[in-house]
Parts: structure tokens; C-alpha cells; sequence
């Protein structure tokens, strides 16, 4: 059985070539130096370039020049807890403040109230379940 025998080969002053004694071919990997002095393989890391700086970044969340986040996922979260902030920040309108008023209250008038609402939107929700029964079903 062949042992793998792996050599690394100055390259330039931050960067070294591996070569793999395993490989049907010389494929020289790139090493590169990181923000805290470490050695990280380039050849199995995501190296995307920044829309807005135009700079090179490796398996990073954000570019290191400016700061873009680079990492959809993460944009993605972010903009959903802006977007959820936002929602629970956003002032109540009249309706609203009404609704949980009556719904809290022990007063008899505003449980008879709030339980009309509530029979008013269940029936239109039947009736609007029922009639895109007939509409999906009826015709045969």
C-alpha cells in the first residue's frame, strides 16, 4: 500500500504549494496566510469577491474591506429580524387597541362585543371555505 507523502514547497512569502506524492498528477493546492497568522487551504475554501469593494474574501460572512455582508443566509436573517423589529415597533392602529381592549375586559357588554366579532369572522370564513368547495369540486 502507497503512503501518502505530502511536501510543501515555498511559493511566495505567504503562500506555499502542497504537492501530494498520492495524485495520478501534480495539483498544487494554495496555502494562504490568514487575518491571525494561521495557514487555511484556498483550494477547499469559498472565495467570493465583494459586489460593492470588489475585493477577494475566503469563507468569510462580510467583506474585510468594507464590511457588505457577503453570505445570503445570513443577509437573509438579518433583513427577517429587521423586518420582524420593524413589525413589532410599528404603532397599532385604532382597530387593533379596540380588539385587545374588549378581548381583555370583564365588562359583560365588551365579552358580548368581542364574541360577535368573533362569530362574524368565523362565519365568513365558512362560508368562504364552502364556496371554494363548490368551486373546486363541482364542476366534473
Amino acid at each position: 500500500m502507497a503512503t501518502n507523502i505530502i511536501e510543501l514547497l515555498p511559493f511566495s512569502d505567504n503562500q506555499s504549494i502542497i504537492y501530494s506524492s498520492k495524485s495520478s498528477f501534480f495539483s498544487p493546492s494554495l496555502f494562504g496566510k490568514g487575518r491571525d497568522g494561521l495557514l487555511f487551504l484556498l483550494s477547499m475554501s469559498s472565495s467570493i469577491k465583494c459586489p460593492k469593494c470588489r475585493t477577494w474574501n475566503h469563507d468569510e460572512d462580510r467583506c474585510l474591506s468594507c464590511g457588505k455582508v457577503l453570505n445570503l443566509d445570513l443577509e437573509r436573517a438579518l433583513a427577517a429580524q429587521k423586518k420582524r423589529i420593524e413589525q413589532e415597533n410599528k404603532p397599532k392602529n385604532w382597530y387593533e387597541l379596540y380588539y385587545e381592549r374588549i378581548k381583555k375586559s370583564d365588562s359583560i357588554i365588551d365579552k358580548m362585543v368581542y364574541y360577535a366579532i368573533q362569530s362574524v369572522v368565523v362565519s365568513f370564513m365558512l362560508f368562504a371555505s364552502v364556496m371554494l368547495a363548490i368551486v373546486a369540486f363541482g364542476p366534473g
